[in-house]
């Protein structure tokens, strides 16, 4: 693992996606990704990477990839941090307010009952 190789790839997936050039943005998050999992398993840098991702399907309203980053994402927060962590908790939110801009408000009031027990 390199994390200077990880952190100019994210970097340069930041520049690339403000420039709207969301094709090679999407080619470098992949690289920073590829490289955060090569650190032992489960790790933070993993769980951000995700969450780049997820953030970036959201603003191309790739819902269902961005779902599957934010789920990545908060299972290694779960099981790295604890599962009421503060992180989990505000992966649940970017979660549930993917849901509500989806339209899938259900899944999103589904998620958090059966989380919290409502």
């Amino acid at each position: 693992m390199s994390y200077s190789a990880m952190m100019r790839q994210q970097k340069a997936g930041v520049q690339k996606f403000s420039n709207q050039d969301f094709h090679e943005a999407e080619t470098c998050f992949q690289a920073a990704l590829k490289e955060a999992e090569s650190y032992s398993y489960p790790n933070a840098y993993t769980a951000k990477l995700y969450k780049m991702l997820a953030v970036y399907y959201f603003a191309l309203e790739s819902f269902s990839q961005s779902e599957q980053c934010f789920k990545n994402a908060l299972g290694i927060e779960r099981n790295l941090l604890a599962p009421n962590s503060l992180a989990a908790a505000r992966s649940l939110n970017q979660l549930g307010l993917l849901y509500q801009a989806w339209g899938q408000n259900r899944r999103s009031e589904t998620r958090v009952s059966s989380r919290f027990g409502y």
